[in-house]
């Protein structure tokens, strides 16, 4: 990825691409009940509806983490996010990792036991690299079109979630469907990309 300065590492807001997959190199999801279950999570901790919860055990994800783009295969998941407040996006994480971690706990008949993770945060440099990951992650399924354990639909088909916030990214492309399908279909370079036109 494109370096930065110590500065902006410092900074709470930014984009990230988050990877969490099995530390020992084995399946992170067994069976698509663990993909359901962990897609669940998702959509409960980052609807805005959480937010307007007691505060107990409420740490207000939604306000602070515009998930962009997600992915989830059984080696791991990866999140496109932007965030206000880095901090809480490593809370979010954690949190994550030990819901799931409790409900395969919690399977008598579970194929394999959540032993440890890895969770790695790649700081992008700005928007349009967060729509390059984008296109990544989408891209990393076989049936890549249909598959359920990912955003493509809301790129592609304009599925609207709440929990889902692109907007970031596909206002890159005028909110443009077949844009963004050129672009995934696209193996062009940096220097001669489709969205050249785009300030950076």
């Amino acid at each position: 990825m494109q370096g930065f300065s110590l500065r902006s590492f410092l900074l709470d807001n930014g984009y990230f691409h988050i990877w969490l997959s099995s530390s020992d190199r084995k399946q992170f999801f067994y069976q698509e009940t663990d993909q359901d279950f962990f897609l669940a999570q998702l959509k409960r901790l980052l609807s805005p509806r959480q937010s307007l919860q007691p505060a107990r055990n409420n740490h207000h994800f939604a306000i602070v983490i515009d998930l962009l783009a997600y992915s989830i295969t059984p080696s791991g998941v990866h999140l496109v996010v932007y965030t206000s407040r880095r901090p809480l996006l490593q809370t979010f994480t954690h949190l994550l990792i030990a819901r799931y971690t409790d409900f395969i706990a919690q399977q008598p008949n579970h194929p394999e036991p959540l032993t440890d993770t890895i969770v790695l945060f790649d700081r992008l440099a700005g928007p349009h690299e967060a729509l390059n990951s984008s296109r990544d992650i989408h891209l990393i399924h076989e049936q890549w079109r249909t598959t359920p354990y990912s955003s493509i639909g809301s790129y592609l088909d304009g599925h609207r979630l709440d929990w889902l916030r692109p907007t970031r990214l596909t206002s890159l492309f005028d909110n443009n469907p077949d844009y963004y399908s050129q672009f995934l279909h696209s193996r062009t370079t940096e220097r001669d990309r489709i969205f050249d036109f785009i300030a950076l």
